[in-house]
């Protein structure tokens, strides 16, 4: 390892036994995963892991077509193939059992974990500092999120390439041999971070801290070696702005001024300040402020002037080291894209957000606790234990409380349970959790809280919506139409709720009210496979199979991971007694999501069609595993064909 020249200021190493920095990474390691280890036993969750696993066709093949769709397509309204490559290779492992997922993030976890320490090991020459830093890093309660989230892969991902990419610089400025292999190797991570989020731009700057730190001079060259950085950064950035704008996540311009989104970042950013030291409510979601006579809450008309008087502090500091500089510049630098000064989503802070930005704080705290402990004053003289000891109930602390917080990942009821506890007032955390209740057939639950939901927000279309779904589940359709026509009302354009609707009508044989609505929600959004299979079905009972056909063809087309169309087109097939085409079709719904009963119903039912006993009987027992309902006839009627020999 090069040994860094430090031309700064920084706490000298106290002389003590030699500990090896590599036993010092194990020890970090292993209380990381004491702390984080539980994510194992947890499940997916209702919040983004449908589009980003259960149903995202993209990860369920490394085909090339499916490779190729990762770096031209996005999920939710984010380009990061590397990110999507990497749930196809859990997927091609593990399939949908979410142990493999929270697996793979928890490695990538203590990978992180370990490249903190590496970088700042080689950034200070020091092991304590670095191991501090580290720890912090593993175990701080606002990074549970990002390990247990399985969603938050791009996190995880772009953080990796991203710290590989500064270790990678920090060799070419310390190291005399290869540095074009290392400056190039830096720039191949960087673009491997910019493909797995596009928050990555900010590495150009971040170079330009550590140059800061180790007192490059500021000239040409050091601008030249830059350029293709900025580049990459520029082209992300565009691409990324496009595709939060095609996936709707850009909120509109009027909700809030530029002055208020000021405001908002300003009130952000020390929060984040805060949660640093007193990680206080911690939240999968933070919704905005409620606004007071329709102004942002009073308090936050004072936080720019908070900010103002910290960048004040932090340049005075430059009077003495650089350290403070770069740690607060750190922060401020990969954070600035994450203060909604231009708004995305609904959530006004994010704990994910702290992932890579904390680390500047982290090099702060560690750095000033070890330049306390190391001061020559005379009254500041015997702190080193102190700061220990203080560091020690810090770490403790922090632990504890990351301990708690990953629990609220167990599942989607506990999730939006701690939102709701929180945040009472959070309609959208009802919805929620009532789409919990309903997935899990708690319809009673799930009234409850899609009714509290519609009580604090009674214009909320989305909970209209389900509710309606569930009341359509239990035969009170005049309800659920009342519910669909208010969601409407609300929303003429919610092509979720007129495809709701029109299965309705679908099911009370309204056949023209129903082909409207299917019509009406394609012509909204023609990428919404749901709706060209509900029309699908529609043509079927409307005896017009080849209509029904192009149908669930052209759902499938765009979501090769819906599996109710590769059932539907599976019957068409059977209809059409062309046996072979109708298993293979209900085989690629149950390939696509094993526990969907209805598939192995019907491809049992074709093997019996066959007089193929044995699948017939498997199927059916592989079935019910998962709720599907056999005649006890049709079950002994197998069972007796099986034991005679009979099934080819």
């Amino acid at each position: 390892m090069a040994k860094a020249k430090k031309k700064s200021e920084a706490p000298k190493q106290a002389p003590s036994k030699s500990i090896n920095p590599w036993f010092l990474l194990g020890g970090v390691l292993l209380a990381t995963l004491l702390v984080t280890g539980s994510a194992l036993k947890y499940g997916f969750t209702n919040w983004d892991d449908g589009s980003y696993v259960l149903d995202n066709y993209l990860i369920k093949s490394l085909s090339g077509g499916n490779l190729r769709g990762m770096f031209t397509e996005t999920v939710m309204g984010n380009h990061h193939p590397l990110t999507v490559l990497s749930l196809a290779i859990d997927y091609a492992l593990f399939g949908l059992d979410p142990t493999g997922y929270h697996a793979t993030n928890l490695l990538l976890h203590l990978a992180c974990t370990a490249l903190v320490f590496v970088f700042f090991f080689r950034l200070s020459g020091r092991k304590d500092l670095a191991a501090g830093v580290a720890l912090l890093f593993g175990i701080h309660p606002m990074h549970m999120e990002t390990v247990a989230w399985i969603s938050d892969r791009k996190d995880l991902l772009y953080t990796l390439f991203f710290l590989g990419g500064m270790v990678t610089y920090l060799r070419y400025l310390l190291a005399e041999k290869g540095k074009v292999l290392n400056l190039s190797l830096t720039l191949v991570l960087f673009a491997f971070s910019l493909l797995s989020k596009a928050t990555a731009v900010t590495f150009p700057v971040v170079l330009l801290g550590i140059d800061f730190l180790e007192k490059r001079s500021f000239n040409l060259k050091l601008v030249l070696e830059k350029v293709p950085f900025l580049a990459l950064s520029v082209v992300a950035g565009l691409f990324a702005v496009g595709a939060q704008q095609e996936g709707e996540a850009l909120k509109e311009a009027g909700s809030y001024s530029f002055l208020e989104n000021l405001f908002v970042a300003s009130w952000n950013l020390v929060i984040y300040l805060v949660r640093v030291v007193i990680p206080f409510k911690l939240s999968a979601f933070h919704p905005y402020p409620a606004r007071v006579d329709g102004h942002l809450p009073i308090y936050m008309y004072f936080m720019p002037v908070v900010v103002l008087g910290l960048a004040f502090g932090v340049y005075r500091s430059l009077k003495h080291n650089r350290e403070v500089a770069f740690g607060a510049g750190f922060f401020i630098v990969t954070i600035a894209l994450l203060l909604q000064l231009l708004p995305v989503g609904d959530a006004i802070v994010a704990e994910r957000y702290t992932y890579l930005p904390y680390l500047g704080l982290f090099y702060l705290l560690i750095w000033g606790g070890l330049k306390l402990s190391e001061s020559p004053r005379r009254f500041l003289s015997g702190n080193q234990n102190l700061v220990k000891i203080a560091f020690a109930a810090f770490v403790l602390i922090m632990g504890g409380l990351a301990l708690g917080q990953l629990q609220t990942w167990k599942d989607s009821g506990t999730l939006w349970s701690n939102v709701i506890k929180k945040y009472p007032e959070h309609y959208l955390a009802y919805n929620n959790r009532g789409n919990f209740y309903g997935a899990e057939s708690n319809f009673d639950l799930a009234f409850r809280d899609f009714n509290l939901s519609l009580k604090l927000n009674p214009n909320n279309s989305e909970a209209l919506t389900n509710r309606g779904r569930l009341f359509k589940l239990r035969g009170k359709n005049e309800l659920a139409l009342k519910d669909f026509e208010k969601a409407l009302t609300i929303n003429p354009k919610n092509y979720v709720t007129l495809n709701n609707r029109g299965n309705l009508y679908r099911d009370l044989k309204k056949y023209d009210l129903a082909l409207a609505d299917f019509n009406q929600s394609i012509a909204l959004k023609p990428t919404y496979d749901l709706a060209w299979n509900s029309r699908g079905a529609l043509y079927r009972d409307m005896q017009k199979l080849e209509e029904a056909l192009a149908d669930f063809n052209q759902a499938v087309l765009l979501n090769p991971g819906n599996f109710a169309a590769c059932n539907n087109r599976g019957i068409i097939y059977e209809i059409q007694q062309n046996y072979q085409l109708a298993i293979r079709e209900y085989s690629a719904a149950i390939s696509i999501r094993e526990s969907y009963k209805d598939a192995w119903i019907n491809r049992s039912r074709v093997f019996w069609r066959l007089k193929d006993y044995k699948n017939a009987l498997d199927d059916a027992r592989k079935g019910q595993q998962f709720g599907a309902q056999f005649e006890d006839d049709y079950i002994k009627f197998l069972e007796s064909q099986v034991r005679g020999g009979v099934s080819p």
